[in-house]
């Protein structure tokens, strides 16, 4: 079997401004566990030639290294840094570009359609694939804003890269769906779970109050003040609970401050608290009773999965690629996203029933395995081949 060369290009978010993995100084090439878990994954296999590819302001000649057995690349703009063409991402996508050129690859793979990912993949000249992660073209409709801003120009952006690229990979069957209007060979494959989540023991039903977490970024299409309404709805009937906010806002604080204020009568009585960014995630699943999601719109949902992982039982609205990933009343309980009591009697049941607290925890977890990254990289390998072949 022929062996396959990849350039997976990324985004370091070391390089982007207010990118929180920035401020944390994550390493090169930061970028989101999902997309890191699979090209480890992808390097360990015999018949898949992996090179990560990413552009830099940093280097001024393409530097190899190696990170966590992954062959890693960073490249400098083509042109000299403060030239017109040298600037952001344009001008780290032309030396992305310039490199891609003098490298026998058989295949480009774009991980998103933000910045240079997928523009440099269906500018590439190969075959080349992007997976779309972030759906910018629904997120627009649901914040809107004026025709220069980072929303309207990332889905402008998107539709441009997805009209020109070889093929489509869409994390669920929801992004099947909605980019079933661009005349391209689209394939599923889902976003991969870390191996920390599925390693990491059950969490216990004993806990004393036990923990509801939602973790994700607080802004209007997560909801997360719904899932305050979800647990003030509970409380009101005598449940004994403390609700755990874990991750932030990705653009400004105006939305944050407002749930923190929503929520400052209880955080003064010990009921609500807000941790920042979980450094080890999967502990924190792993100590939770039951983990919430109230997104509107969701490409695939990995909160949902990664707390499913550590056996964590979820309540999750019925929309997106969620679907794609809880089996309601087995693995988790869907709710209609508009209705919050009905969510609200789905966590009265989990708190107060350990035998289906306990059953709803074995079924999570397992069904969390077929998301595994082996699993997910084997399947992507497969896509890659019949992709090839046409």
């Amino acid at each position: 079997m022929k062996k396959i060369r990849v350039a997976m290009i990324v985004i370091d978010a070391n390089e982007v401004a207010g990118d929180f993995l920035a401020r944390i100084h994550a390493e090169s090439p930061s970028v989101h566990p999902v997309i890191w878990s699979l090209a480890k994954a992808l390097a360990l296999r015999n018949q898949i030639e992996l090179e990560v590819i990413y552009g830099s302001s940093k280097v001024s000649t393409p530097t190899q290294h190696l990170r966590d057995g992954v062959s890693c690349v960073a490249i400098p703009p083509l042109f000299r840094r403060g030239s017109i063409m040298g600037m952001g991402m344009f001008g780290r996508g032309l030396g992305i570009l310039h490199y891609l050129k003098r490298k026998p690859f058989d295949l480009v793979h774009g991980q998103g359609t933000e910045r240079e990912a997928g523009w440099v993949a269906s500018c590439s000249h190969r075959p080349s694939l992007i997976t779309l992660h972030g759906n910018f073209l629904q997120i627009q409709k649901i914040f809107g804003g004026p025709p220069w801003g980072y929303y309207p120009m990332a889905a402008r952006l998107e539709r441009w890269a997805l009209k020109r690229i070889g093929g489509i990979v869409c994390i669920s069957r929801y992004v099947r769906g909605i980019t079933s209007s661009f005349d391209k060979e689209q394939f599923v494959i889902p976003n991969a779970v870390r191996h920390e989540f599925l390693s990491t023991p059950r969490g216990e039903v004993t806990g004393k109050p036990p923990r509801v977490v939602y973790m994700g970024t607080f802004d209007r299409r997560k909801r997360p003040d719904a899932i305050l309404k979800i647990c003030e709805l509970a409380w009101g009937r005598g449940a004994q609970f403390t609700l755990h906010f874990y991750g932030g806002s990705g653009f400004g604080q105006t939305f944050q401050s407002q749930l923190e204020s929503s929520c400052e009568a209880h955080v003064q009585n010990g009921r609500v608290f807000f941790e920042g960014f979980a450094q080890e995630p999967w502990k924190v699943w792993a100590g939770a009773r039951v983990g919430i999601s109230a997104s509107i719109e969701e490409s695939f949902g990995m909160n949902v999965l990664e707390a499913m992982a550590t056996g964590t039982p979820v309540i999750a609205p019925a929309v997106g690629g969620i679907l794609d990933i809880v089996e309601d009343g087995v693995s988790g309980f869907l709710y209609p996203p508009e209705n919050l009591t009905f969510a609200s009697d789905v966590l009265l049941r989990l708190l107060r029933g350990p035998s289906e607290w306990d059953a709803i925890s074995r079924a999570a977890q397992k069904r969390a395995t077929a998301f595994s990254s082996d699993r997910i990289a084997e399947r992507t390998e497969e896509m890659y081949r019949k992709f090839l072949k046409h």
